[in-house]
């Protein structure tokens, strides 16, 4: 009986394990190629500080779809990420709820309550030579990311 109960144990661990790989695999900065001359990324439940130093890397202004969680934690992370930003739609709430001193130094911003409706809104503030960054945390985070990368593979013709 020792014997059953041992491996019942290893199993559960192998199988915690496992899923641990899987969830870190599908996570991370993931590099979607061009979308109406933008380098597009998404991003699967991002470390906020991970998140500023690569904002803050981009060469170029960044165009950012996410849910408003991921963007106040990164703005508090390091707020001189607003020099960064061009654009910035939330995908979680229609309702635009970031700070006023942020929003002063945003170009475009705008808040939505549906992946769908972020990428239309999208369409307006595209623009070349920017960097567009799709995020997404919390329950629904990677059905959203998935739904995410599918556009934008309709859209590059794939």
């Amino acid at each position: 009986m020792e014997r059953k109960l041992t491996s019942t144990t290893e199993e559960q661990l192998l199988r915690a394990r496992q899923e641990s790989i899987r969830e870190n695999a599908d996570g991370g900065l993931r590099p979607l190629g061009k979308l109406w001359g933008m380098d597009a990324f998404s991003w699967h439940n991002p470390y906020t500080g991970m998140l500023a130093n690569t904002i803050q890397s981009f060469p170029f202004k960044v165009i950012w779809l996410g849910n408003t969680e991921d963007i106040v934690s990164a703005l508090k992370e390091g707020e001189y990420l607003v020099s960064n930003l061009d654009s910035v739609v939330t995908t979680d709430s229609a309702e635009f709820r970031l700070e006023t001193h942020w929003v002063k130094s945003i170009r475009n911003y705008a808040g939505t309550g549906s992946v769908k409706d972020a990428v239309e809104m999208l369409k307006i503030f595209r623009e070349p030579q920017k960097v567009l960054l799709f995020t997404s945390s919390g329950t629904e985070a990677l059905e959203a990311r998935n739904e995410f990368e599918s556009y934008v593979k309709l859209a590059q013709g794939q």
